[in-house]
């Protein structure tokens, strides 16, 4: 029984941080290059897609003023 306690406890950890890492952005990047191989496009490093990416959400305007 205890195994299937700790599996059950690993399960709900790997799932948490899974959304933790999809919360935070970070998960962003795998799901870009999963898009990028099925299109057959050009692939950015990661650290230019968080920079076109921030650049991108920067540009947008505010509806707050």
């Amino acid at each position: 029984m205890s195994q299937r306690i700790y599996r059950q406890l690993r399960e709900a950890a790997s799932a948490l941080w899974q959304w933790l890492r999809g919360a935070s952005g970070e998960y962003a990047y795998d799901l870009y290059l999963l898009h990028a191989a099925k299109h057959g496009e050009t692939v950015l490093t990661r650290q230019e897609f968080y920079v076109e990416n921030g650049q991108r959400k920067a540009g947008r305007q505010s509806r707050c003023c």
